[in-house]
């Protein structure tokens, strides 16, 4: 819940004390997940247990993540993936898989972190699951081909509206004369 209110402090003016209790039912998404790290990362982990772990744990976080993405709860604000941003590589994975695959290997490569450090039977698995994400990232890096700067562009965020039609784009992002904006 503190998580939640810290990425949307910027709703607190229209939502008011909302905010809190709407931050509390948004954290409730990862209770699910949190069972799950506790079942399978709890105690001392077997190797099997810590190789379903390494596979069932980011796949969780990546649910929890889904759902609070969902445009009725507010849309994708504050995921994990998108703290990589500015990582050349996180940008090669999101560019396949989206801010959900990097979301994806964050997880994983924590969560093998976590069992190399604290669970020495389960170090197999770990280097396992960290060895394959460096594979899966390699081979994107290699496979994709690297862009060309073409100049520079100042963004700020665009967030989509209650506007509708097919110049809704244009009308979104115009600005107060309608022309658009130089400087976004």
């Amino acid at each position: 819940a503190g998580f939640i209110v810290a990425v949307h402090h910027w709703l607190l003016p229209s939502l008011h004390v909302f905010l809190v209790p709407l931050a509390a039912l948004l954290g409730l998404l990862w209770i699910p997940w949190a069972v799950l790290v506790r079942e399978l990362l709890g105690g001392a982990p077997a190797p099997g247990r810590a190789a379903v772990a390494l596979l069932l744990v980011p796949a969780g976080w990546l649910l929890s993540e889904l759902a609070r993405s969902w445009q009725g709860l507010g849309g994708p604000w504050g995921l994990l993936g998108a703290s990589q941003w500015q990582g050349p590589a996180g940008l090669r994975l999101a560019s396949v898989g989206g801010v959900w695959l990097v979301s994806l290997l964050v997880v994983a490569v924590n969560c093998a972190v976590v069992l190399l450090v604290a669970a020495p039977r389960a170090r197999v698995a770990a280097v396992a699951s960290v060895a394959g994400c460096a594979v899966l990232t390699g081979v994107v890096w290699l496979w994709l081909p690297r862009p060309e700067p073409a100049g520079g562009l100042r963004v700020a965020v665009v967030q989509p509206g209650p506007l509708e039609g097919a110049d809704s784009g244009e009308q979104r992002t115009a600005g107060s004369s309608g022309s658009p904006p130089r400087n976004v």
